[in-house]
């Protein structure tokens, strides 16, 4: 009972970090009454600073600055009073009390303006939100329900406590140059949970059980693809200044992509009908900004974990191992996601497929028991992003279309991969199949990330940890110019 509670304390030790990063959900106001198109799910929100028409609905305020004026409200200030359930209370329904009173939720004596009429609750909190209010929502901790669950699951119902399968600490893996003179290998005695005396022993092992990241490092079920680490053998102070100076590279180019981002919201809000190359470019632009400013945030975050880590003593730096891999392993979408990007959740989406194809009766290596797991694991990811985004917005913003069109990807890339080695000609020429592979994953991702983002900016979940939404605001207004002047060469081309 002991190592249960331990395991999810440090869970929620491991996964602190995200505690303090809330999602914002709150309308902009009104801009300069110029209609801007409504967005959608999978659509970056309208043009920043344009609101709609006088009591329309309007687009998208400026990031993260309230912009009042004639128009209408902003997304979230001009509200749909259809959306709104009912109260269940009848208005007017005068008590019986000798009072003035109405009658509310179980017999309770309410005043007879409350609750007020719908179209009046609305217009007051259209009000609100065009004087800048805002309303905090936490689009982060939720998934705390999926993955603790899951945790449990695995570390304390299906992984024994005792014996050669329970979760063992072993250290760090020795390297070529360390071995014995007679290059024989020392057998590492792995550190399980009886070994263990007291109490802080016990602690201090759970925590290394879910930190750094979950990947097992140092432990004997250590998931595959982690990359080598550069810095693994710096003393500990080198190690900390090593690694503060890449988070303060990660958070500048973070800034940066947020600018990027700001741009390309307005390229897609602005885009008009037959402009079929702009909207194919604002949709990679906005992806790919976006998806840089994800790399970089979860780069700069473990990377500072890491530092206060092996400052304070409570990790050594071979435990922090890079927590992306190479770009150049992103040669396929699969490549993408097994090797190149983080694999912090990989034991906790893994197991789950494995332990269900199991129990379908699947045989372990076949197509079948692959694909269902490939599968299934992109579908627990997806609930993962779902359910975060539930907590904002109360709806799908593109996560499913996103996340189980990986899959079809993989599975689409690994037929014609299979095509090309039946062939007989697969294997000729590395370099010209390396190049395709790295095409064709550039142009997946440029046409499918903007599905994941655009939701992401439109729930204004997208903000930098210190300026807020003030990148994005700059990149729009930067973008809005830009723009302007393109179209505007063709004109003073002709003069």
């Amino acid at each position: 009972m002991r190592f249960t509670a331990i395991t999810v304390l440090t869970f929620l030790l491991a996964t602190a970090p995200a505690l303090g990063d809330r999602g914002q959900f709150g309308g902009q106001g009104g801009g300069r009454g110029q209609a801007g198109p409504p967005a959608a799910i999978g659509q970056a929100p309208p043009a920043p600073g344009q609101g709609g028409p006088a009591g329309g609905r309007g687009g998208a305020g400026r990031f993260g600055r309230p912009n009042g004026g004639n128009g209408g409200g902003g997304r979230g200030g001009a509200i749909d009073t259809s959306l709104i359930p009912p109260y269940g209370i009848q208005q007017g329904v005068k008590a019986n009390d000798g009072t003035a009173n109405c009658v509310g939720v179980g017999g309770k004596g309410i005043p007879c303006d409350c609750p007020p009429a719908i179209d009046k609750l609305a217009t007051a909190i259209q009000a609100q939100v065009a004087g800048g209010a805002q309303f905090p929502t936490d689009y982060y901790n939720n998934s705390h329900f999926i993955a603790i669950p899951l945790w449990y699951i695995d570390f304390v119902l299906l992984t024994p406590r005792d014996g050669k399968d329970a979760p063992a600490f072993t250290g760090r893996k020795l390297a070529d140059d360390e071995l014995r003179d007679d290059a024989s290998v020392v057998a590492a005695h792995g550190q399980s949970w009886k070994d263990l005396l007291t109490f802080w022993e016990r602690v201090k092992w759970s925590i290394r059980l879910m930190l750094p990241a979950q990947r097992g490092i140092g432990w004997n079920w250590q998931v595959k693809n982690v990359p080598t680490d550069p810095y693994a053998r710096l003393s500990c102070w080198q190690y900390v200044r090593c690694q503060l100076r890449w988070v303060v590279f990660y958070y500048v180019q973070s800034v940066a992509a947020l600018f990027i981002l700001g741009m390309g919201c307005v390229f897609r809000a602005e885009r008009r009908s037959d402009e079929l190359l702009m909207a194919v470019a604002a949709d990679a632009i906005v992806g790919w900004s976006g998806a840089v400013w994800v790399w970089d945030r979860l780069n700069c975050a473990y990377l500072l974990a890491a530092a206060l880590g092996v400052a304070t003593g409570v990790t050594e730096p071979w435990e922090w191992p890079p927590l992306m891999g190479p770009l150049k392993d992103a040669w396929s979408v699969r490549q993408m996601w097994s090797a190149t990007y983080h694999q912090a959740c990989r034991r906790l989406l893994s197991r789950p497929p494995k332990q269900l194809a199991s129990f379908l009766g699947l045989r372990n290596g076949s197509l079948a028991s692959g694909y269902s797991q490939l599968f299934i694991s992109f579908g627990i990811s997806c609930l993962f992003h779902q359910a975060q985004m539930f907590n904002v917005t109360r709806r799908d913003m593109g996560e499913l279309a996103f996340f189980m069109s990986q899959p079809v990807a993989i599975v689409a890339e690994d037929l014609v991969r299979w095509a090309w080695k039946k062939s007989g000609i697969s294997g000729k020429n590395l370099h010209f199949e390396r190049a395709v592979g790295y095409g064709w994953t550039f142009v997946w991702f440029s046409s499918s990330l903007h599905l994941y983002i655009s939701g992401l900016v439109e729930a204004r979940v997208i903000k930098d940890w210190l300026l807020g939404y003030k990148p994005l605001g700059t990149g729009a207004d930067v973008g809005q110019q830009l723009l302007m002047w393109l179209r505007d060469l063709p004109k003073n081309a002709g003069k």
